[in-house]
């Protein structure tokens, strides 16, 4: 059941051949080769045991090897074969047999110049085609064969037919998601990447074109050694952000329709060029928190905004709703500068300071409770401060690019003491100041008293 036992015809000496050695294939009876004379190659010997052990595979392999060698050699790379037939198909190519005696490989890449994505819509079973030798590998006994190389490439002379930069009809034969494929020419296929669809963001392919579809793109590039062109389709429409950027320059007003939110990103839809523009929360408010002033805007809201930057190349416009308005920071605080005395209204009171507002704006600044005093234990007592008081501060910081003040009770009580000094030449002259250096005088009362 394992194999067969034969006879040495010149001894009789008796030896084994295991079944996976009777054949080349494997075969369910061995009834075929009884009382035949044939012929075996050793491949173990068991002196110790008197055991040999023999195969016919390896004869068979042999006499296969040697007739695929001098088949092979009939052959030479360059040389055109007839009629060979189709036998199979895979993933990777088409399987053909020449001349009734060895099968080639024609990979999927040498069947055309151009993409191909089903060859059995091509080639059926048993159909006779032409192929060119590629290549032959001695060492492998195999040979490759090609049927585009039967043809001229069309890469051979692209650079008189197509020139980067100018625009060409082309047929869509393939969609996939990250493109088209356009059939320029016969055998010329060029890649227009996704991303060189539309001026739309994130397109789908397959619901802007359709397989057959014939369509303008401007050729790229053209990567001769690599047989690629790559095309653009949206290169051959006007840019409509720059078509945007003519009719509304940087600073004027457009009005548009919110289209998408996304967390502190707002998409404002402009209609008349169907392209989305872009509002960042922290330019809804002069004064608000960007948090809160994205929770007052819905999809589907008609706004105003300012064009603040443009960037047609990229496809990116800016905007903002607050720049519609002055800077109430820049009002407030226009021609001020270090030093200078300002009247605020207290507005409430906390752990860190006082909250104030400019007599006539809205906006609120906090004024930190060692800016309250110049004495120590006076600073922290902030609640002497009541909501509604008017008092006067000193500016100890302003930066207008930053849009940043600090605000100083503290700075004001020691520009009055350096000023009452400056006119009366003693600091001691300040003493009818309200606030200047009280506690200083109480102590030294103290001291005497003692």
């Amino acid at each position: 059941k394992g194999g067969l036992i034969g006879a040495h015809s010149e001894t009789g000496a008796l030896f084994f051949v295991p079944g996976s050695q009777v054949d080349t294939k494997i075969v369910k009876s061995f009834d075929h080769l009884f009382d035949k004379e044939l012929d075996f190659k050793v491949i173990k010997v068991d002196k110790i045991r008197g055991n040999v052990l023999c195969s016919r595979r390896e004869v068979l392999n042999s006499q296969v090897k040697e007739k695929k060698e001098d088949i092979i050699a009939k052959y030479k790379v360059g040389q055109i074969i007839e009629d060979c037939v189709i036998k199979g198909f895979s993933s990777f190519g088409v399987f053909i047999e020449v001349n009734s005696e060895i099968d080639c490989l024609i990979h999927q890449s040498q069947v055309s110049h151009s993409r191909i994505n089903n060859l059995e819509n091509l080639f059926s079973i048993g159909q006779k085609i032409n192929v060119k030798v590629i290549d032959i590998d001695t060492s492998k006994m195999q040979m490759s064969c090609s049927i585009k190389a039967l043809t001229p490439s069309p890469y051979d002379n692209i650079g008189e037919k197509y020139q980067i930069g100018k625009i060409y009809p082309g047929k869509v034969i393939s969609i996939a998601t990250y493109g088209l494929f356009i059939e320029l020419e016969s055998g010329l296929t060029s890649l227009c990447h996704a991303s060189q669809l539309s001026y739309k963001k994130n397109v789908s392919p397959n619901k802007l074109f359709k397989v057959g579809q014939t369509i303008d793109v401007m050729i790229q590039e053209i990567d001769i050694p690599n047989s690629k062109v790559f095309c653009s389709h949206k290169l051959t429409k006007e840019n409509p952000f720059k078509s945007f950027a003519n009719k509304y320059p940087k600073f004027s007003t457009v009005k548009g329709t919110i289209s998408k939110i996304k967390d502190l990103s707002i998409f404002i839809h402009i209609k008349e060029f169907d392209i989305e523009i872009y509002l960042h929360a922290s330019n809804i408010s002069w004064n608000g928190k960007p948090e809160e002033d994205v929770k007052k805007l819905n999809i589907g809201d008609e706004v105003e905004a300012k064009v603040m930057d443009i960037m047609p190349d990229d496809q990116k416009i800016q905007v903002s709703i607050r720049d519609l308005k002055n800077d109430p920071f820049v009002e407030a605080f226009k021609g001020k500068k270090v030093n200078d005395i300002l009247t605020v209204k207290v507005n409430s009171t906390n752990s860190k300071g006082i909250m104030v507002s400019v007599e006539g704006n809205d906006l609120e600044f906090l004024i930190k409770k060692n800016e309250l005093a110049i004495n120590v234990e006076e600073s922290k007592n902030y609640n002497r401060f009541q909501a509604g008081d008017r008092i006067d501060v000193a500016i100890a910081s302003l930066s207008m690019e930053t849009r940043k003040i600090q605000l100083s009770v503290k700075l004001l009580e020691k520009n009055l003491n350096a000023e009452a000094v400056s006119n009366f030449g003693s600091s001691a002259s300040g003493k009818n100041l309200p606030f200047a250096q009280l506690s200083e005088k109480l102590d030294n009362k103290k001291k005497e008293d003692k």
